[in-house]
């Protein structure tokens, strides 16, 4: 994401969650979806460039900058002040 490409991934929770609809999922271990979505990416540059762009936005909500302030909040919770 952070490098400005179309993601595509398995359909794990988690990398559902990071990528939050910017990327294409596939079921996981199914190297035949997988192939077609890298394919129909591959033949449409229109999506792969929307994906991209959506994908390097997203990508920053999980840059430090942004989430020392929930981490910090966590800690804050779990360890209570002496």
């Amino acid at each position: 994401m952070a490098a400005g490409c179309a993601i595509v991934a398995s359909d794990l929770p988690a990398f559902e969650h990071v990528l939050g609809g910017t990327g294409v999922l596939c079921s996981n271990g199914d190297a035949g979806a997988l192939a077609g979505a890298l394919a129909g990416l591959l033949d449409d540059p229109g999506e792969r460039d929307r994906l991209a762009a959506a994908s390097s936005e997203r990508v920053w909500s999980f840059d430090w900058a942004a989430v020392v302030d929930r981490y910090l909040e966590l800690y804050r919770r779990a360890v209570p002040a002496a």
